[in-house]
């Protein structure tokens, strides 16, 4: 996650079976939950700074000096990442169709995934998790209509 891995999150995320591959290309040994912790505050600063000022960000991109699409971009990639950790949130505490609970420690795939939502488990009200069935929560979509239509008049 740390080194941009939102693809694999989203294949793990959407997957029927859970696989994923959990490795550091980047080798910078950052732990997952230190990670998460930072994603949860950054997304907090995106719905703070982003979504709760008036300026545009065509105007953030030009004052910084960014490529065009630079700041919707990055923001998409906060929200999204935060949608599938929501996700794999509402997998871990929900049985699966057969009725088996997640067991955080039956293998290393697992105990990383549980390191990357226990945050999200002990605040789930804090998070915005409010029903398990649901594939994304409300906060998620009002986070991604929120950036999608940011600038449409």
């Amino acid at each position: 996650m740390a080194c941009g891995g939102l693809l694999p999150l989203l294949a793990s995320a959407t997957s029927p079976n859970s696989e994923l591959e959990i490795t550091d290309a980047c080798q910078q040994e950052l732990p997952i939950d230190c990670a998460a912790s930072l994603l949860s505050r950054f997304v907090q600063l995106v719905d703070v700074f982003v979504f709760a000022s008036g300026v545009s960000f065509a105007e953030l991109e030009q004052e910084k000096n960014m490529p065009s699409g630079g700041v919707l971009r990055q923001v998409l990639r906060l929200i999204s990442t935060a949608a599938v950790r929501h996700i794999l949130t509402a997998r871990v505490l929900r049985p699966d169709s057969n009725g088996h609970a997640f067991e955080a420690h039956a293998s290393t795939k697992n105990e990383a995934i549980y390191e990357f939502v226990k945050g999200a488990i002990e605040s789930q009200g804090k998070e915005g998790i409010a029903d398990l069935d649901r594939l994304l929560q409300d906060v998620d979509l009002q986070r991604i209509k929120g950036a999608v239509y940011r600038d449409m008049v």
